[in-house]
């Protein structure tokens, strides 16, 4: 597979990014702000972008709006050089200034990530911006992004906190091998069980567990779960 450098610029370039323009003394500066025609029309520069890249825009559109400022987002693909793979996707979003320019505010796109459209969510008491995305395989694992609006600016949401505490819950023999996919909205999720000794990758035999979730403060908690053993309920 040829070296794709190109996307790993745009990761790079925005690692140092601040969440929704704030940035500190000991930070790097955001850098210069990009018209809307680069942003839709090419890959963002960076400081390694090679000729031969083959990074191309995959999407653009708007997010949507939170307390009269506009946010915007941008799909990045990294693709083999005949273009029949996607090597990753990358998100960026982007606050449109008053002069109409596309301010970087966050960035996600490891190897083998895919990211599709994020969306604003509105939940009781909270506005969350979610960039869905996943890593490609048989794993399908969840490496979406969560945020939460408070105090004028998207702060991360921990994402790991619960899948820990879940995985702690779990009865002896019994693990989750793929990605768990919540819906924010609401506040659930599922996910077959493997039996660890005896099932393959392909095919979950352990049963099911119906997860719901809840909010302390802006922190996503286990609330509950509930485990159906058996492999009629792993479908």
């Amino acid at each position: 597979m040829p070296a794709t450098p190109q996307l790993w610029a745009i990761v790079a370039a925005f690692a140092c990014f601040g969440l929704a323009g704030t940035v500190r003394a000991d930070e790097t500066p955001l850098p210069s702000d990009l018209t809307e025609e680069v942003a839709r029309s090419a890959c963002p520069p960076g400081p390694t972008v090679a000729p031969d890249s083959h990074c191309a825009v995959a999407g653009f559109g708007v997010v949507g709006r939170v307390e009269a400022r506009e946010f915007v987002y941008g799909l990045y693909s990294d693709n083999t050089a005949n273009g029949d793979y996607t090597l990753r996707t990358a998100v960026v979003i982007y606050e449109r200034q008053p002069d109409g320019k596309l301010r970087s505010l966050i960035s996600a796109g490891d190897p083998g990530d895919i990211y599709a459209e994020p969306k604003l969510l509105s939940t009781p008491g909270r506005i969350l911006l979610h960039l869905p995305g996943y890593e490609d395989g048989t794993g399908n694992f969840n490496v979406e992004k969560l945020y939460v609006w408070h105090d004028g600016a998207w702060q991360p949401v921990d994402l790991d906190a619960w899948r820990k505490d879940l995985a702690r819950k779990l009865p002896a023999g019994y693990e989750i091998w793929k990605g768990v996919f919540p819906d924010y909205v609401k506040m659930t999720a599922a996910t077959p069980l493997w039996r660890a000794k005896t099932d393959g990758n392909c095919c979950p035999t352990g049963g099911r567990a119906d997860i719901v979730l809840a909010w302390r403060g802006d922190r996503l908690m286990l609330k509950s779960v509930k485990f159906s053993l058996g492999a009629k309920y792993a479908k």
